[in-house]
């Protein structure tokens, strides 16, 4: 069943236009009256007091609100309100991502991007009545060589994540935690920023990377302890601070190793660790960020490196990301169970 109240649905493509803006609320009329409901000029980056206004008002009424925005354009997300995020693929693929519980939905290819958004929009509705698991929180990091599918695992984590019984609330972060008000989402065929390769000269010396060490690491503490101190569900890093042993030159990081080791021992310490290996051939096939030494070189630190977690779980990379999604969340029911 759907819950009549209102929904906030950021479209982000840019070939959207008017037209389907009003099809699209038209196709919800009977759940969220057109009259009600109102869509914000395309383009929009930043919401007005009276714009929120409005839109606090909408949604009390429950109506919809349409926020349309060309790709790549940051999209305005209100606070405290149900709030799906639709994105259009390279594949001609649509997916969703709903902010109060984190999850994913992924549709079918559609030539008609209304009916495909409609779809999704359904889907996103009768999930976000089941009431997700608000146990205790979990963190969770997924490692892995550039290439090896941690984003692709972890979007299919976040669109499992609410077809278990009971679902689970997911929170994906990139390195660094972030605030409740910025979700992040692993969405597909997004292009990495190419790392750079700077020297200990370019980047002020080996104490610089040392303070910068330290800095992240309170920044890590701060968002884990205090902007996410009340989130009930799964908190999933990709990298975290593992990144400093894994590939210290993306992270201008230049001084001792073991100093790592020794700060990665320092709450906040992750439950689960996803170690994700895959073979050099299949990563070289897949992405050429790393070069044949550099990807011998991370894969020898998978297998031999102590890291330091409540538990360890190494994953074969050349499955089916399904199966692999499968397998975590096992980990988690477990790691769930025991806490």
């Amino acid at each position: 069943m759907i819950d009549p109240r209102g929904f906030f649905v950021a479209v982000e493509s840019s070939s959207w236009n008017h037209a389907q803006s009003i099809g699209f609320l038209w196709k919800f009329d009977r759940v969220f009256p057109v009259a009600k409901s109102f869509f914000l000029p395309a383009g929009t980056t930043r919401l007005s007091w009276g714009q929120r206004g409005r839109i606090a008002l909408t949604l009390f009424k429950g109506g919809m609100v349409l926020c349309p925005c060309p790709t790549g354009v940051q999209v305005p997300l209100p606070r405290n309100a149900r709030t799906l995020w639709l994105r259009s693929s390279t594949d001609n693929r649509w997916v969703g991502a709903f902010l109060p519980s984190g999850w994913m939905i992924s549709g079918h290819p559609e030539k008609d991007p209304v009916e495909a958004c409609y779809q999704l929009c359904l889907l996103a509705l009768t999930r976000g009545t089941a009431a997700p698991w608000l146990g205790r929180r979990l963190f969770c990091v997924i490692l892995g060589l550039d290439g090896s599918g941690k984003t692709t695992l972890a979007r299919h984590l976040a669109e499992h994540a609410g077809s278990t019984t009971p679902p689970l609330k997911l929170r994906y972060f990139h390195f660094m935690p972030t605030s409740p008000s910025r979700p992040l989402f692993p969405w597909p065929g997004q292009v990495a920023e190419p790392k750079r390769r700077e020297s200990a000269a370019q980047t002020g010396g080996t104490l610089a990377s040392i303070m910068r060490l330290f800095r992240n690491w309170i920044r890590a503490l701060w968002g884990l302890a205090v902007r996410n101190r009340c989130f009930g569900g799964v908190l999933l890093g990709d990298r975290y601070l593992y990144n400093y042993i894994l590939d210290p030159v993306s992270v201008r990081y230049f001084g001792p190793s073991r100093l790592v080791a020794w700060v990665l021992r320092l709450p906040p310490r992750p439950d689960l660790l996803f170690v994700l290996e895959t073979p050099p051939e299949t990563i070289l096939q897949r992405k050429q960020e790393l070069s044949p030494e550099e990807i011998r070189a991370q894969s020898a630190i998978l297998r031999e490196f102590p890291f330091v977690a409540g538990r360890v779980v190494r994953l074969d990379g050349t499955r089916a990301p399904e199966e692999l999604a499968q397998d975590c969340l096992r980990e988690i029911r477990l790691a769930a169970e025991k806490r």
